[in-house]
C-alpha cells in the first residue's frame, strides 16, 4: 500500500492512541520502560498530532515516527548537523514515509554525535 491508502491518523482518538501506545510498549519494550507513564502517553500523543502534517499514516512507520522521540538521544538533539538532518528527512513529504523512517533509523538511530559540527554552509542554514 503507498502512503496515500492508508487512513489519516485522529490523534484525537483515545482508542488510537491507547493502540499506539501499546504497539510501541510492545515493540520498543526496554526504551519504553525507561519512560514515565504519563510522559510516553503526552509522547504519543503529541506525535500522533505531527503524522498528518508529516504524511506518516502506514501503522508501522507511525510506530517508528514515535519511537524516534526517544531514541534520538539528548546529545544527539544538541547537534546541529543532526537536529537539522532529521528535520530535513522527516519534513519530506514528497519522499515515502517508510523511506524516510529507514533513512534515519540507519544513519542516525544509534549512532554517536559529530565530535566536531561539520560546516555545511548554506545547505544546512535553518531558514525559519
Amino acid at each position: 500500500m503507498s502512503d496515500e491508502d492508508w487512513p489519516k491518523i485522529n490523534a484525537d482518538d483515545p482508542n488510537e492512541q491507547q493502540r499506539y501506545l501499546w504497539a510501541l510498549r510492545g515493540r520498543y519494550a526496554a526504551e519504553a520502560a525507561a519512560i514515565d507513564s504519563a510522559e510516553l502517553q503526552r509522547l504519543v500523543r503529541c506525535g500522533l498530532d505531527l503524522c498528518n502534517p508529516l504524511d506518516i499514516k502506514e501503522p508501522q512507520q507511525v510506530v517508528r515516527f514515535l519511537a524516534l522521540s526517544f531514541l534520538i538521544t539528548p546529545e544527539q538533539r544538541a547537534s546541529e548537523f543532526i537536529s537539522r538532518t532529521y528535520q530535513l528527512v522527516v519534513e519530506r513529504t514528497d519522499v515515502p514515509a517508510r523511506r524516510r523512517m529507514n533513512f534515519l533509523f540507519m544513519h542516525l538511530v544509534g549512532r554517536p554525535s559529530p565530535s566536531v559540527e561539520p560546516d555545511f554552509g548554506p545547505w544546512l542554514v535553518r531558514t525559519e
